[in-house]
């Protein structure tokens, strides 16, 4: 079993420009960056040339290691051929734009849907990341899918990409190495069996870990050590499958990172002080359709 060590954690850098972190990562001697495209300074039309060449830059110059987190706001799974296109188009930007910034992997979705027409929203999701997966294998850059948070019975919107069971079906259609998870970890803790099922099942496919906490019940992206996530038996867990990749804190607000980051290098050290587990009741490679 190998031990998880605190140079594998690193920020997302999801408050601002992407560029601001990078002083702060030195501060707080971290080793990894992950930039968020969610937010609208770091929207992919606000990456000129001028400014790829400068985060290349900063990215070579400063060592540390990097990913790019793509945002969520367009449908992997949209049905609208003329959309879909558009939406083939915008991941294979993504992968282009990793590439460009000198990124090892890029975070994306399986996307969403409104509780109908699923057998039509399912092909259009595999026809959609097959071609992706097939362009970031050429560009030899890896994918990571996050594994989403359910929206609850109530709500007409929802995620896709929640279950294990949803990932195992896309694995068994799409077998490229280039192809895995991005596991985030309070998303897990929301669902029966917990984050430690994904890491049983798929352990050979994480790519990147995710991490905040909740309290188990909705997505509430506390700072580590404030909800009921176990983050010693997270760590145990990936030790057991030799993970060596990073472990990304997912706040906004950077005091909430510096917490978390204090927390589970104490938790690594041994030294954070222990919080009781309370958890709420609660094939064939796919190919795309011409």
């Amino acid at each position: 079993m190998r031990r998880i060590t605190p140079d594998q954690i690193g920020f997302a850098a999801s408050s601002g420009p992407i560029e601001r972190y990078f002083p702060l990562a030195r501060r707080e001697g971290l080793a990894w960056l992950e930039f968020a495209c969610q937010h609208p300074a770091n929207f992919p039309e606000t990456f000129d040339r001028p400014r790829i060449a400068r985060v290349r830059r900063l990215v070579e110059r400063s060592g540390i290691r990097c990913g790019l987190h793509s945002a969520s706001f367009v449908n992997t799974a949209e049905i609208m051929p003329i959309v879909r296109k558009a939406v083939v188009a915008d991941m294979k930007a993504y992968v282009d734009l990793t590439k460009a910034l000198g990124c090892e992997y890029l975070v994306i979705h399986m996307g969403f849907h409104f509780s109908v027409y699923l057998d039509r929203v399912k092909r259009a999701l595999y026809d959609t990341l097959a071609e992706v997966t097939e362009y970031g294998e050429r560009r030899r850059v890896p994918l990571a899918i996050e594994n989403m948070n359910h929206m609850g019975p109530t709500s007409e919107f929802q995620y896709l990409g929640v279950t294990t069971e949803e990932f195992a079906d896309l694995f068994r259609r799409i077998r490229s190495p280039y192809l895995g998870l991005a596991l985030d970890a309070a998303h897990g803790n929301l669902l029966p069996g917990g984050t430690g099922r994904f890491v049983r099942l798929f352990g050979d496919r994480i790519r990147e870990v995710q991490l905040s906490d909740n309290r188990g019940t909705i997505d509430e992206h506390l700072a580590a050590g404030e909800g009921t996530l176990d983050f010693g038996a997270l760590f145990r867990q990936l030790g057991a499958i030799d993970y060596t990749g990073p472990l990304i804190i997912e706040l906004r607000d950077v005091e909430a990172k510096r917490r978390s980051l204090a927390h589970l290098r104490g938790l690594l050290a041994g030294t954070a002080a222990a919080r009781p587990r309370r958890r709420a009741a609660a094939p064939r490679r796919y190919v795309a359709r011409a």
